[in-house]
């Protein structure tokens, strides 16, 4: 008997590209301890059936502590995914994404956001800040299935 839960997903990575990098004008007035500085994120995922790939929009408000009173910076970045065997997985999940391809996904895109961001912040006043490693999870709705026919995952988390 063949396992639903089980998916033999053919993805590869399109493309990761950093879509907007900024240093606000006030991060170079204060003094910045990268210790306490809160990032807040914002994600979002879409499907484009016609073109088998999903994209992971990740966009990380750099704030200078936990009260948000003085944002320092931003860094927004883009992940598209292709998935060569979409059509396959959709058919064996009625029309869904099994949540897990999401997970990944989003893994992916944050580590390298926090690659890009090191590289980006260098010699300006956010060098030094590094996105937190964190729970993946903790940004999708509960339940193992992504619809196709609504938008996949959008939250933010500080």
């Amino acid at each position: 008997m063949e396992d639903k839960n089980i998916v033999d997903i053919k993805t590869k990575i399109a493309s990761l590209s950093v879509a907007e990098f900024i240093v606000e004008e006030q991060a170079k007035k204060v003094s910045i301890d990268v210790d306490t500085v809160l990032y807040e994120y914002n994600v979002s995922a879409n499907i484009d059936k016609a073109k088998k790939n999903v994209t992971i929009d990740c966009k990380i408000g750099i704030y200078y502590n936990k009260e948000k009173d003085l944002k320092l910076g931003s860094i927004a970045t883009i992940g598209i995914f292709d998935i060569l065997n979409l059509d396959e997985i959709l058919e064996k999940f009625d029309d869904n994404i099994p949540i897990g391809i999401f997970h990944m996904f989003l893994g992916v895109v944050i580590s390298t956001t926090r690659g890009f961001l090191l590289s980006k912040a260098e010699n300006t006043p956010l060098e030094g800040a590094t996105i937190p490693i964190i729970d993946i999870k903790s940004f999708f709705k509960s339940g193992g299935i992504a619809s196709i026919d609504s938008e996949i995952v959008s939250g933010s988390k500080d």
